[in-house]
């Protein structure tokens, strides 16, 4: 019986390649009787997109050779659609600085000839390059772009598969709340269009995310209704993460029999399609649950599994690297070809070229100098904060330790372990300010969320963030990233001790020419303005905020709250 079925998937991919060979055949016969430019650019591309899977390389050559004809022939639309054919071919081949080169290009044609449908693919194009390289923030970036012109085009169909990618590049940046958003969006127009891989794609997405919420029963639900669905698709990737994420679900919830059955079916699923990954995440559960029940023999199996594909993984990665090696270094010579013929006929715009930038450097030089200053002063103030801040707690370290040594009393030794805590929550503040790459919003909403859910659930305070989506990419300047984090964990540290609230809500918006206006709301107790406190913290934060530049306003009312507010001068 295997031996049929062998010959008949031979014979099968015989039929098909033999078809296929008929369809590039006639093609080539129209490229050599026809006259027309476009049609002959055109006619290269269908070639190309026939050898696409087949044999890539050849599509390459026929691709390139459609540029290059519709370049000469000044036929921008087979430019830009042979170079988007031509970097989706570099992204199969895993040389993402060729593909994201390329698609940039035919992104500046399509601009030029103000083509929105095809500038959109090139977003969404740039995008997954982005996301592959792991660059999350920019392929949001891109896939937004896109969203937006396929949105204003009415393409449901595209829409969907754009919002499936925003949610999952929001969920891997820990932006859960916009990635439920579009896997919603996603699951919703799915059913609109009737695409079924695209709602199974959400609902296990959906599934994801809400376990990440210690949702589990919700999660269940949508990896469940997502089997079905992948089943019909005959998608065994989806199948794959569906069970695997439902396998997590009953391992957690010490069902290990239940957890071992749906993680060997997740693991089938990926071995039959070569879902490495999938097969490296089941064979590593599998493992684990063997071991928890002692059964050395199976855990020691699945852990072998798990090895093995890892290092097939490995070794692939390594092949792809020597050839894109090998490809770059054939585009090098080509380059290097096109480059000294570009340096004899544009020699004197190269002398000028030479000049501005030594005036650039010489400017880029005075910029880095002050920038330097600028960042001397902000680490001088921050080693004095560390000196004060951290040198006042272990003190109290040190004063409690010998409270402890002498009255032998447990009280010491909490105060010994809170002010631990408050000293290593303090460096960490400080290494996360010094941190270039966390200079956005979202970075320090990410930081606010990590201090502020735990203390509010801990103290029965619902902790509600409300911020649009143009807010999370503002840019902010260590200082001010520093003392808006401090000014909003003082307030809602003052909510938690003082307010009596059941509720406390933290607003962002960009106002007068996208100035960042923030907002610090409770629906506690409130209290008297004109009244003078105890301590400094009212003073200090309004202190911190004018140095950044900021207006500081408090309004509260008794009984009907208190309402922070900060904005940019």
């Amino acid at each position: 019986m295997r031996k049929l079925i062998a010959i008949l998937s031979i014979l099968s991919s015989v039929f098909i390649l033999k078809a296929q060979s008929q369809t590039i055949d006639s093609l080539q016969r129209v490229l050599k009787i026809t006259t027309v430019d476009t049609t002959r650019v055109f006619t290269l591309l269908r070639i190309c997109l026939e050898y696409y899977y087949v044999v890539p390389d050849s599509a390459m050559l026929f691709a390139q050779q459609a540029y290059h004809l519709a370049e000469e022939k000044e036929f921008p639309l087979g430019a830009a659609q042979s170079l988007a054919i031509i970097g989706d071919l570099f992204f199969e081949k895993g040389n993402y600085v060729k593909a994201l080169e390329t698609h940039v290009k035919a992104l500046e044609i399509y601009e030029r000839i103000k083509s929105p449908l095809g500038m959109a693919a090139c977003y969404n194009n740039m995008a997954m390059v982005y996301q592959e390289q792991e660059d999350d923030r920019n392929a949001v970036r891109y896939y937004l772009k896109a969203k937006d012109i396929f949105q204003a085009k009415n393409k449901k169909d595209d829409l969907v598969k754009t919002f499936i990618n925003l949610g999952f590049n929001y969920e891997k940046m820990n932006l859960l709340d916009s990635a439920l958003f579009y896997q919603n969006k996603a699951y919703e127009l799915g059913l609109q269009v009737k695409n079924t891989g695209d709602i199974a794609a959400a609902l296990v997405n959906l599934g994801d995310i809400h376990h990440r919420l210690h949702q589990d029963e919700v999660a269940l639900d949508h990896y469940r209704r997502s089997i079905p669905l992948a089943l019909q698709e005959n998608d065994k990737q989806l199948q794959a993460k569906a069970k695997y994420g439902i396998a997590r679900i009953y391992k957690d919830a010490d069902a290990t029999d239940s957890a071992i059955l749906y993680a060997k079916q997740s693991l089938a699923s990926a071995v039959d399609c070569s879902f490495s990954k999938g097969v490296v995440n089941a064979a590593d559960l599998l493992s684990h649950l063997y071991e928890s029940q002692n059964r050395m023999d199976s855990a020691y199996w699945y852990f072998k599994k798990s090895v093995s594909t890892k290092d097939t993984l490995f070794n692939s990665e390594i092949v792809r690297k020597v050839q894109i090696i090998n490809q770059n270094e054939q585009l090098r010579e080509q380059e290097k070809r096109a480059a000294l013929q570009r340096y004899r006929n544009n020699l004197i715009k190269y002398a000028i070229l030479g000049g501005v930038l030594i005036l650039l450097i010489a400017t880029g030089f005075w910029l880095r100098v002050n920038q330097l200053k600028r960042e001397q002063m902000i680490r001088t103030k921050l080693s004095k904060d560390l000196h004060d801040d951290l040198g006042s707690t272990l003190n109290s370290i040190k004063v409690y330790t010998n409270l402890a040594l002498i009255k032998k009393e447990d009280v010491h030794l909490l105060k010994i372990k809170e002010s631990t805590q408050e000293a290593i929550s303090g460096v960490r503040d400080i290494m996360w300010v010094l941190d270039d790459r966390k200079d956005v919003i979202s970075d320090l909403l990410q930081r606010i969320r990590q201090f502020a859910v735990p203390l509010c659930e801990a103290n029965d305070i619902k902790y509600i963030q409300q911020i649009p989506e143009e807010v999370l990419y503002y840019k902010l300047d260590q200082e001010e990233k520093r003392s808006l984090y401090l000014i909003v964990k003082e307030a809602i540290n003052n909510t938690v001790k003082y307010a009596k609230a059941s509720e406390v809500h933290l607003t962002m918006e960009l106002y007068l020419k996208g100035k960042l206006c923030i907002q610090i709301k409770d629906n506690g107790q409130g209290f008297d303005v004109t009244e003078p406190g105890e301590g400094n913290g009212l003073k200090n934060m309004k202190y911190r905020a004018e140095r950044i530049g900021y207006y500081f306003n408090i309004n509260a009312v008794i009984g009907q709250g208190t309402i922070i507010e900060l904005k940019k001068h």
